[in-house]
């Protein structure tokens, strides 16, 4: 069963919802960091798995955090 505020946010903006659960699965880590792994020529992973520098992004384009002082 949903938890009760996750049920809220459906109800409320089930559009809202979607749209997380369809960037979640298209985002996946191990999904990206394959793509990544097949793909790339010249570059290289060492700490910072490419998957975490979507997630960092994905967090900008969105809107959800920007590198702006006034955001702090």
């Amino acid at each position: 069963m949903l938890s009760s505020i996750f049920e809220q946010f459906v109800e409320e903006s089930p559009i809202s919802v979607m749209a997380r659960v369809l960037m979640e699965r298209i985002f996946c880590s191990e999904r990206l960091d394959n793509i990544f792994e097949t793909h790339a020529t010249a570059q290289y992973q060492q700490d910072l798995l490419f998957s975490s520098q979507v997630d960092l992004m994905s967090l900008v384009v969105c809107g959800i955090q920007c590198g702006s002082p006034c955001c702090f």
